[in-house]
């Protein structure tokens, strides 16, 4: 029970600044949280619950100016630690604002014996007070709540003064703490709004309009975004540090220098840190040296049995703690508040906190967190401890392709003799970052160092050193290292995953028996066995040798099917590689640069320089394909330079190049593109790569044709159509065929034109070949014009001219004078939907012509292109346009040269102009062109 101790006496008087909310200077307008606590009609009760400087004061400010109405500010302080004089000061604070209040509640209050007791109803009499005298709206702010919260009675007194309050009323509390009101209570009402430190923390757009708008500073956003990762949107952390940000300190802000961080740390040490009881002080300090702080590790570690509470304590008094998580009840702490702690830490002496870092990680261990406890471990320079955990977690995370970390921790550990196992892993660490024969050399110590029963060991190591010499270009090497392993001897998964090896490598050396041999085993392991789940490596096998021959229908099911399965992430990274490659001979664009946008940002983030190259490469084909050249050239060098630091075998170089002098033959410069196969053919012969050496005699074949040496491209086309005869190589003999075709028709041989085209195209169409024909056909138009004249693959080539769009006009232009109506009612449809508006005057010369599908294919294509016009000036000149437009209003030849102050034989002209440009026939078709241009319905023409 609390007694009114100043019954008879003067009341305290309040002090007036506890009644007058800060001054808002060199603050940002925040409009999201304003509008979100914007006070309603059915909320009666604004909480703000956040940790010290959030915002949490400034944010009421800017309620106070910018809500209608009444407002009433109350800073609490130490002196309103009674019901009493909490009362008293609240009325006072009524008062002073103009709220109307008479001397009825203090009397009241004033006469009170139980103030806690009799609060409601001295509560209900200001209300009354309030609702008789004003009806406009009136906002309570009780700032700095937290400080009055700890017995409880303030909030009571505001839930009561929630309950009585009149309808135009509204209260808002904010607090460091979860305020003490019964808020479960208020929400099944609907009368409270919430605030927490989520919606309160900056974003990084608010960071940088406040960094540049409100303070001048100009770091860009990619530096905002950065920064507020470490701040966490902490408006206070952003303020203290400002100092850092002018003088660009950047780096050391997240390192945790004292001298940067000074007013951090003092804000934290007086604000937050210094008062706690010591007990939760020593947690936050020991447990701070965790990541994720879990109440069970922290008892097992530290000897206590009281984490779990003084945690959950922590949060709900918003010491920058948080739930980490929902599955478990974990926490974590602010960065900058970790950083803190442990520099607080740091002060009890290096060899405490080494002794920490040994009982966390041995808690850790014995639950299973192997992960968790090797990062202990190292931080505290256990080294063996280290290892043991290490050893435990290794296969896991190279599965996860967590090669980062995995080289940090083999770099710490390398003063220790490291066992066969993890000098595998140190090995596939290496391949990953493209370091062949660095992986090659522990690979072979690892293999040495390994038991007889070791059988998993042995096979890794096995897969792997093949894998180096493959890269490295000693396939045959690599399949005689997997054939020493007795594959009867083995498990059905481990035999599954040596063939599937064997049968990727036989694929690279172009050795189709070897290839449909392992194939067929892989199939034969997958259908008796039902411990092999995983078929991705088979499905990748097979996708890869149908790419081989061609066949991108099927090997995109395969790739699809491959990509449903959960695998390793490097695994569905080369699943995906696959697929944009695939995508992208389909003519697929769009999708291959998401599916290559995507295999690279796992491969920079992952740092994979493996398939880094290939992504870069696959990225800038796909951008060059659609009309990107520059920024693909760029994506190109790139890939030049990841692949010269890689210790590959040159292929991906071979590959590149190849790529790169197809984009330059593209953009029409066919000298770089000669210089550039030139220098792929050569690394692909050092190689043996049977594959670009055809593709690249083929491409210079017609690189040279298209700068006019027909002698030296049939010399490249004899080669390339003599080598490719021993591979099936579908995609390559397409491209052949095609420059066989271009090469024909440039000497005069129509049947060899006729017959190399028409194989050709059936490739392309039957297995979706359609990159090469559309980007190709760009420079070779002239082949589309004897496709569709001589009914080669009609259908299919009338598809490849609409994905070409308006550059295939040239090629359709000839075909409007071929004898043949069919023809030119086929050209004439196509040049419609093309959409070109220059196919207007092609099509004009056709309007009369004696066939009638040629006519009615010609007057729906001009339909079509006229509707597309935005305005006639797309076509005419200003004095044509200026002519249609009195033309359609119906005027004479002669009226139009009166206005105009021109001949009736200059307006004839000009009349007869427009008709040819716009595919017109007489003037009332004008009329109704130009009536739809203006968007209007009736013609002057009209009856």
């Amino acid at each position: 029970m609390f007694i009114h101790e100043t019954t008879g006496l003067e009341p305290a008087p309040i002090f007036a600044v506890k009644t007058v909310p800060p001054r808002l200077k060199q603050v940002l307008l925040r409009p999201r949280l304003i509008e979100m606590a914007k006070p309603e009609l059915r909320h009666k009760l604004l909480v703000i619950s956040a940790p010290g400087g959030y915002g949490k004061t400034i944010l009421m400010a800017q309620m106070a100016s910018s809500c209608p109405g009444r407002h009433i500010w109350y800073r609490l302080s130490e002196i309103d630690n009674s019901p009493a004089q909490f009362l008293r000061h609240l009325i006072q604070a009524v008062t002073i604002a103009g709220g109307g209040a008479s001397s009825r509640s203090l009397e009241r209050l004033s006469a009170a014996r139980d103030i806690r007791g009799e609060a409601g109803v001295i509560l209900a009499m200001l209300a009354d007070e309030l609702g008789e005298q004003n009806k406009e709206p009136l906002t309570f702010f009780f700032d700095d709540f937290h400080l009055l919260d700890k017995n409880g009675f303030a909030g009571e007194i505001v839930n009561q003064l929630v309950e009585c309050l009149p309808s135009h009323a509204y209260v808002a509390i904010a607090s460091r703490t979860r305020p003490q009101i019964p808020l479960v209570r208020l929400r099944s009402l609907g009368l409270v709004c919430e605030i927490s430190a989520g919606e309160l923390r900056f974003s990084s757009t608010e960071l940088e309009e406040l960094l540049t708008s409100t303070w001048g500073i100009d770091i860009g956003p990619a530096v905002t975004r950065w920064l507020n990762d470490i701040f966490e949107g902490w408006a206070a952390g952003i303020v203290l540090t400002i100092g850092a940000l002018k003088s660009s300190q950047f780096s050391r802000l997240a390192t945790g220098q004292s001298y940067v961080l000074g007013n951090i740390y003092e804000y934290l040490a007086e604000e937050v840190f210094d008062q706690q009881a010591q007990e939760m002080k020593d947690l936050l300090m020991r447990s701070s040296l965790l990541d994720v702080v879990d109440p069970q590790i922290c008892d097992a570690a530290l000897g206590t049995r009281n984490s779990e509470n003084l945690l959950r304590l922590a949060e709900s008094k918003n010491l920058f703690t948080v739930r980490a998580g929902d599955a478990q009840v974990q926490y974590r702490f602010h960065p900058l508040f970790r950083l803190f702690l442990r520099s607080r830490l740091g002060r009890s002496g290096e060899e405490k906190v080494r002794e920490l870092r040994l009982r966390f990680g041995e808690a850790l261990e014995s639950a299973g967190e192997a992960k968790q406890a090797a990062e202990q471990y190292l931080a505290g320079s256990h080294h063996e401890q280290a290892l043991r955990a290490v050893s435990a977690i290794w296969k896991k995370l190279i599965w996860e392709a967590d090669y980062t970390l995995l080289e940090q921790w083999l770099q710490q550990l390398q003063q220790l003799t490291l066992p066969p196992a993890l000098q595998i892993c140190e090995a596939e660490v290496m391949m990953a970052a493209g370091k062949y024969r660095q992986a090659l050399a522990k690979l072979r110590c690892a293999k040495a160092g390994l038991g007889a029963s070791e059988h998993e060991l042995i096979c890794r190591s096995a897969i792997d050193l093949a894998d180096c010499m493959n890269e490295m270009g000693d396939g045959k090497e690599a399949m005689a290292e997997l054939q020493k392993i007795s594959l009867k001897k083995l498990p059905p998964a481990l035999r599954f995953d040596i063939v599937c090896k064997l049968g990727e490598i036989s694929l690279s050396e172009y050795n189709d028996e070897e290839t449909t041999f392992y194939q067929n085993e892989a199939k034969n392991l997958v259908a008796s066995s039902s411990l092999i789940q995983k078929t991705g490596p088979l499905d990748l096998m097979l996708a890869a040798a149908s790419m081989s021959r061609g066949d991108f229908d099927q090997a995109q099911g395969l790739l699809t099917k491959a990509l449903s399965f959960d695998g390793p992430p490097d695994q569905c990274n080369l699943i995906k590689i696959n697929l944009a490659e695939c995508m992208l001979r389909r003519g697929s664009y769009g999708r291959c640069l998401e599916l290559a946008g995507e295999c690279l940002d796992w491969a920079e983030k992952q740092k994979g320089k493996r398939s880094l190259p290939t992504a870069l490469d696959l990225y800038g084909r796909a951008l060059t394909a659609s009309g990107g050249f520059k920024k693909g050239e760029a994506y190109f060098q790139r890939a030049i330079d990841e692949a010269s630091s890689c210790e590959s075998s040159g292929v991906i170089l071979a590959r590149i190049f190849y790529h790169l002098g197809n984009s330059e033959r593209r953009r029409g410069d066919f000298t770089a593109a000669c210089r550039l196969h030139e220098k792929s053919i050569c690394i692909a012969r050092k190689w043996s790569d049977y594959y670009f050496i055809i593709a690249g005699e083929a491409s210079l074949a017609g690189d040279w044709l298209l700068l006019g040496y027909a002698q030296e491209a049939v010399k490249h086309l004899t080669k390339a159509r003599k080598m490719s005869s021993r591979y099936n190589f579908g995609y390559v003999r397409t491209w052949i065929e095609l420059c066989r075709a271009w090469a024909a028709q440039l000497e005069g041989r129509e049947q060899t034109e006729q017959s190399a085209l028409r194989l050709a195209l059936k490739n392309a169409n039957e297995f979706k070949h359609h990159h090469l024909i559309i980007q190709e056909c760009k420079i070779m138009m002239p082949l589309l014009t004897t496709a569709l004249a001589r009914n080669i693959e009609t259908e299919y080539v009338s598809w490849v001219v609409e994905r070409m769009g308006k550059t295939a006009l040239p090629a359709l232009a000839p075909l409007l004078e071929n004898g043949d109506a069919a023809v030119r009612a086929n050209a004439a449809a196509l040049i419609g939907k093309i959409g070109d508006a220059n196919g207007i005057t092609l099509l004009r010369r056709l309007v009369n012509d004696d066939d009638l599908a040629t006519r009615q294919n010609v007057n729906c294509s001009l339909k079509q292109l006229r509707r597309q016009l935005k305005t006639p000036s797309q076509l005419l000149t200003n004095r044509e346009a200026q002519i249609l437009g009195i033309l359609a209003t119906g005027a004479s030849n002669a009226s139009i040269a009166k206005q105009l102050f021109i001949s009736e034989l200059t307006v004839k002209t000009h009349i007869n102009k427009i008709f040819k440009k716009l595919g017109l026939t007489n003037r009332w078709e004008a009329a109704i062109f130009h009536q739809q241009a203006q968007g209007l319905k009736n013609t002057p023409f009209q009856d």
